[in-house]
């Protein structure tokens, strides 16, 4: 066996676990002004000063907040792994703290689309005054802001995952845009509405093939003419040991992988037109993002 024999490399990848609870637990305290015994948080800062390349203190909040969800979903998934080995693939993680972690992670998309409005009239005008869409909902933290970002933006959230969507109708009730979002549950292969939304957000990574191939015409019926079909895209997971991981993470989040011109042609043949991929969103620390966008045709 090449490298640490068996039992210093078990060891060590134990020690990169609760390196990462450290760095996580730090963001936290952080977030939330939580006090902690000098003790422990002198124990937690050597361990991040040691392990990390330039002090946390650098991070801004946007990017310490976003840090802290990622590592928060992260840990939890792996335990939730270790804890549930058997269950095959789908998204079924119901501890709350993972889901709105991730959530939280989402609210960065609605601020791109606010940047991207402010440089495309034709984007533009999808969330001024019109109904969007949030596909797999969750806690409904990307709903929000959306709301947040488009005053007079209608947000509807399809999910059906009870554990998310409990959560979100409790922060839909206590957020000042309660009359513009709402949720319900809903399987997005039963969409049956026609030209009723201007904009569709459809984060496939949760989503299995077969249902995104049966649900991207049921969207291009819903939209209007002009409408606008939004994809996240990441890139494909390396070989190795980090393609393995990444395998696994897309099995147990639901997805399934696409190469971009296998996913291109799919929503073009169900109906949308001028397929392209937008300029990347950056989410510290994860990979960047891209955006496949199609239009519904104008009328």
């Amino acid at each position: 066996m090449d490298g640490l024999p068996l039992d210093a490399e078990l060891r060590r990848l134990a020690g990169a676990a609760t390196t990462l609870a450290a760095i996580g637990a730090l963001l936290r305290m952080r977030a939330e002004g939580s006090g902690v015994d000098p003790a422990v948080h002198q124990a937690l800062t050597r361990i991040a000063d040691a392990a990390l390349p330039a002090p946390l203190d650098g991070l801004d909040d946007h990017d310490a907040a976003v840090a802290s969800a990622y590592i928060t979903t992260q840990l939890s998934a792996a335990y939730d792994l270790l804890r549930s080995p058997g269950r095959g693939p789908g998204w079924a993680f119901p501890d709350p703290a993972l889901l709105q972690a991730q959530g939280d992670m989402s609210r960065v998309f609605p601020r791109h689309f606010a940047a991207m409005a402010k440089e495309r009239p034709d984007f533009a005008a999808a969330f001024d005054g019109g109904h969007f869409l949030d596909i797999g909902v969750g806690v409904a933290s990307l709903a929000l802001e959306a709301a947040a970002q488009f005053p007079r933006l209608r947000v509807t959230g399809l999910d059906i995952w009870e554990p998310s969507l409990a959560l979100a109708r409790g922060h839909i009730a206590a957020s000042p845009h309660a009359d513009r979002v709402s949720v319900r549950v809903q399987d997005v292969t039963t969409l049956d509405e026609t030209e009723a939304y201007t904009a569709i957000w459809f984060p496939i990574l949760f989503f299995p093939r077969p249902v995104v191939e049966a649900a991207l015409p049921r969207l291009s019926a819903a939209l209007r003419p002009g409408g606008w079909l939004i994809i996240p895209r990441t890139a494909p997971p390396p070989d190795g040991l980090g393609g393995a991981i990444g395998g696994l993470q897309m099995l147990r989040q639901g997805g399934s992988p696409w190469t971009d011109e296998a996913l291109g042609d799919c929503v073009a043949r169900s109906g949308f037109s001028d397929v392209s991929f937008a300029a990347g969103v950056r989410m510290f620390p994860l990979p960047e993002y891209r955006l496949l966008l199609a239009r519904k045709q104008p009328a």
